[in-house]
């Protein structure tokens, strides 16, 4: 995973790192955590003007799914990003990707995008709606829905 820290986007520990989970491959695929490293290149992209995160996450989409499917999973990743922030009302709780402390970490927020995906993996319909309904704090989520699947489709393909 590419770990080229963009000029401006602020690696310095922002929070309290501590207080979130452990992001670990026990629990998750590789190309699970690869897919968040991603979007989280796109949150802090939003959530800092002038950051040029994206470009990192678009590179390591590139790196590590390779030039011709990697520009569809960072793709697939936006829209799954958009879908998701068009629904809340609140600001998204993510951990910087590029901070040495927050990067091995991720909040109750991430951890339900990550369940999604887990939940589209095995079939677990209750557990998908569930932590959707929590991403999107109760309102429509048929978009996040779709997005999150499509996402879960191409990372699903690829490992294959």
């Amino acid at each position: 995973m590419a770990d080229k820290q963009p000029s401006n986007s602020n690696s310095s520990k922002t929070g309290d790192c501590d207080t979130h989970a452990v992001l670990t491959t026990d629990l998750y695929e590789r190309d699970q955590i690869r897919a968040l490293f991603i979007m989280r290149c796109y949150f802090l992209s939003f959530s800092k003007a002038g950051c040029d995160a994206w470009q990192t996450g678009l590179e390591t989409a590139v790196e590590a799914f390779g030039e011709h499917d990697g520009p569809g999973v960072a793709w697939q990743c936006l829209k799954t990003v958009r879908a998701m922030r068009k629904s809340r009302n609140s600001v998204f709780q993510f951990c910087n990707p590029f901070c040495k402390c927050c990067k091995d970490r991720m909040t109750q927020s991430e951890a339900n995008i990550m369940d999604c995906i887990c939940a589209i993996r095995g079939g677990e319909a209750g557990k998908l709606h569930l932590s959707s309904m929590m991403l999107c704090e109760g309102n429509n989520d048929t978009n996040f829905l779709a997005s999150i699947r499509d996402l879960t489709s191409e990372l699903v393909r690829l490992q294959k």
